[in-house]
């Protein structure tokens, strides 16, 4: 990530927003532009949007804020990483995640056994093997009443 260092003005049109792209080597950077306050566009901060990366875990550091931090008519944009107080975001991605091995291995357990089943079935020295007295009622003394 690259700081942006005005000596003037940081003015955006009415239509214009600054993206903030963070990943795991934003955490090295913090300042992310230093401007003129006093000629620089209003409401700047409610201007500025972040996308995080995939390869970024907020759970263990923490989810990216800009803050605006002001001091002798300079002001200054900074990426902050903010702890997540409420774990239980990120519980529930552990949850999904374990949800879905499961339901992985389930149905490759699933489709193993139909295909014993089938293949059992299917081949007729394995189905006597597996079912023997199955279609052999020649061989069954029958009860006469």
């Amino acid at each position: 990530m690259l700081a942006m260092k005005f000596n003037e003005c940081l003015i955006l049109d009415d239509t214009s927003s600054m993206v903030i792209m963070v990943d795991e080597e934003s955490k090295l950077q913090t300042v992310l532009a230093t401007y003129d306050k006093s000629c620089s566009s209003p409401e700047l901060l409610a201007r500025v949007s972040i996308e995080t990366a995939s390869s970024l875990d907020v759970c263990t550091d923490g989810r990216p804020n800009v803050v605006q931090q002001e001091e002798e008519g300079r002001a200054r944009l900074e990426l902050l990483f903010v702890p997540i107080n409420d774990l239980s975001e990120c519980s529930r991605e552990n949850e999904n995640k374990l949800n879905i091995v499961a339901i992985s291995v389930g149905v490759a357990i699933g489709v193993l056994a139909l295909i014993a089943i089938i293949v059992v079935l299917a081949v007729p020295k394995l189905r006597h093997k597996v079912f023997p007295y199955a279609g052999r009622s020649g061989n069954l003394k029958r009860a006469t009443y």
